[in-house]
């Protein structure tokens, strides 16, 4: 009797991928892991009591398969489990793709979703990883700042007499009398308002992003020869005001060498990263970026650093923390930051006053533009850009000089007259002794024999 191919009549027979093996009156089923039964129809459901799919992602569901289950995950979320914000894997891919480790990274970035205001110290970290020339296209230009600027009363060209600088954290900054700008120094040569610096600024509200926790004009008032940096005393200009600041200028001068320990240049010290003059705020900031060279093999991307040296990138971010844990940075054994020899610093106060608008003052940006009485009727708004003063009220500095409290010549003639007072002392008291001895007690003696 011939053999009936069972698999052949039926090749169904076999359920789940299992492969239909004929047998002499029969047929077997080669089946895959995780099913059972006789022709392998029963796929146990592995999705049984399992849970780790929906911890973070609730619309995540658990699939089953052969022996094995994963997670099908919503349109937020994706990973192994569904644990991984699809903003924060996008993100991750733009770094470096998905073979790297970025533990670290993305617990950052989880903090950074829960406390959004976090992104304006994470921004800096990553635009300090662009070059100059593409961290300064991403600020503002001196037109998109400023309506106009004047000095003494008279309006000055954007682009010859202001100086543009890019910091990582404050973007594009201008500069009026830098020293760098040396063809337009302007020398002061009156006091007040005549005598001042006077700027219109827009605000741009409308594109500043959303944890900015202020709208305002920064302001800094600082020697034309010193860099500064975002920490630096500021002002604050507000909108739709003017603010006036009157500051005074005071110079310090100490002695150094064997009257105390100053630094004439940024030579003297064993890392300067700044322009301009050397300042002990440069040097302990400069001690920082070596510190964390030393620790995490790159320098913190939100400060100068030497040119042939890697910015640190967003996975070294936990060392860098690691640096700044240790504090305050004048309080570390290996930094030596002493006092500039020589320095000034500008005293100031400041007055905001609002701006009034009406039909004789319009919210107009453009210059000599002759305005009908419907568009200078009333202000349906704030305006969206604020005045800056800064003025002198006298043209005097404060100098602040040390000079030696006892000079050499004041020394030599102090030990002189001590010693001569002493020395006289000392000579008479041995005159009138010898004169004792040597001629009243003899005279005595000799009148009572």
């Amino acid at each position: 009797i011939a053999d009936v191919d069972e698999c052949a009549i039926d090749s169904t027979r076999c359920k789940n991928f299992a492969t239909c093996i004929n047998t002499p009156g029969y047929y077997e089923c080669d089946c895959i892991n995780g099913t059972k039964g006789h022709n392998y129809e029963i796929n146990p459901d592995d999705c049984f009591n399992i849970t780790a799919c929906n911890i973070a992602d609730k619309k995540a569901n658990c699939t089953d398969g052969f022996a094995e289950w994963w997670c099908t995950c919503g349109p937020d979320y994706t990973g192994e489990f569904c644990d991984l914000e699809m903003i924060i894997y996008k993100v991750l891919l733009m770094l470096g793709g998905n073979n790297t480790n970025y533990d670290d990274l993305i617990a950052m970035m989880r903090d950074l979703i829960r406390t959004p205001a976090m992104m304006k110290d994470l921004v800096p970290f990553i635009v300090g990883l662009q070059s100059l020339e593409n961290r300064t296209a991403l600020s503002w230009t001196a037109e998109e700042t400023f309506l106009w600027v004047a000095y003494e009363e008279k309006r000055l060209d954007l682009n010859a007499d202001l100086y543009k600088w890019n910091d990582v954290v404050l973007g594009n900054c201008f500069r009026f009398n830098h020293f760098n700008n040396t063809d337009r120094m302007y020398l002061m040569r009156a006091d007040g308002a005549q005598g001042g610096l006077k700027a219109a600024l827009k605000l741009n509200s409308n594109e500043y992003v959303p944890w900015t926790e202020t709208v305002a004009i920064m302001t800094f008032i600082h020697p034309n020869t010193e860099t500064i940096f975002s920490e630096s005393p500021r002002y604050n200009a507000e909108p739709a005001a003017m603010t006036t600041i009157q500051s005074i200028e005071s110079r310090y001068r100490r002695l150094g060498g064997r009257y105390g320990k100053c630094a004439k240049s940024a030579s003297e010290v064993a890392s300067y990263y700044y322009e301009g003059s050397y300042t002990a705020d440069g040097c302990l900031r400069s001690c920082y970026q070596d510190e964390v060279k030393k620790a995490c093999q790159c320098m913190d991307s939100r400060y100068p650093m030497a040119s042939n040296e890697a910015p640190c990138e967003l996975p070294d971010r936990k060392c860098v923390d690691s640096i700044i844990a240790k504090g305050d940075v004048s309080t570390w054994a290996d930094c030596t930051c002493p006092l500039p020899c020589e320095n000034s610093q500008f005293d100031a106060s400041f007055t905001v006053a609002p701006l009034v608008l009406g039909k004789n003052k319009c919210n107009s940006y453009k210059a000599n533009q002759r305005l009908n009485d419907s568009n200078c009727a009333k202000p349906k708004s704030e305006p969206d850009y604020l005045i800056i003063n800064v003025q002198v009220p006298r043209v005097t500095i404060n100098i602040f000089e040390e000079t030696p409290a006892w000079t050499v010549n004041r020394l030599v003639g102090t030990i002189g007259g001590l010693g001569g007072v002493v020395c006289g002392i000392n000579l008479i008291t041995f005159i009138e002794f010898a004169f004792l001895l040597f001629v009243k007690l003899p005279m005595v003696f000799f009148f009572n024999r």
